[in-house]
């Protein structure tokens, strides 16, 4: 009977420390799942939404108005100007360069003016004009160079002086409108060789109106 009790619980100490051995992990379970704590993923922020560009609507925006182009420039229609033809350039030369020559004769110097180039006409205009712009002619060889000018038919003298105020050279035109001031009398007009293009040719239009001057459009 001792020897049954004795068994006894030596059973009952041995089936109490079985039950305090951890229990096995089944096949294909982590066994560190167990024991170490899950790992909790803070809640992430909410996505912000895209910016969304408003449209515009119109209201209370000012209308863009017209672009406003530049004025267009204002092309002065010249007429069909004469042109000395080789030959006769070659006579209004060499009768210049004579008249130039103040080692010749007084009288020869005056003819080459007064007859050569009168003789050949107003063609011969540009040509004496640009030489009465000349600073080293003398003043009597000037008074020679202004009874060109007179001596010329009229209407051909106003018409070439006039063609002259569309010349290309701002000293050739003021030259043109104080010979035909001088010549005809005239009060200035105001025309402005230095002017704009328009104001220009506003002028010269009424030169010719006021001269007769034809082919001025």
């Amino acid at each position: 009977m001792r020897y049954f009790l004795l068994m006894l619980a030596f059973v009952a100490l041995f089936a109490g420390c079985t039950s305090n051995k951890p229990k096995q992990a089944g096949p294909g379970h982590n066994s560190t799942a167990a024991t170490t704590p899950e790992k909790v993923t803070p809640p992430q922020p909410a996505e912000a939404p895209a910016e969304v560009k408003a449209e515009p609507t119109g209201e209370g925006e000012t209308p863009a108005g017209p672009t406003e182009n530049p004025k267009p420039e204002v092309k002065i229609p010249k007429p069909d100007i004469p042109v000395a033809d080789a030959e006769t350039q070659k006579k209004i030369d060499e009768a210049i360069k004579k008249f130039k020559d103040i080692s010749a004769k007084w009288d020869e110097r005056e003819d080459a003016m007064l007859k050569t180039l009168v003789g050949i006409g107003a063609i011969a205009t540009p040509d004496v004009l640009k030489l009465s712009l000349d600073r080293d002619i003398e003043p009597e060889a000037a008074g020679i160079i202004l009874k060109f000018f007179y001596l010329l038919p009229e209407k051909e003298r106003n018409t070439a002086l006039v063609y002259q105020l569309f010349n290309d050279d701002s000293t050739m035109r003021g030259a043109a409108n104080t010979m035909l001031v001088r010549l005809t009398g005239k009060k200035d007009i105001g025309y402005d060789a230095n002017g704009s293009e328009a104001d220009r040719y506003a002028a010269i239009k009424k030169w010719a109106e006021a001269l007769g001057v034809k082919g001025i459009e």
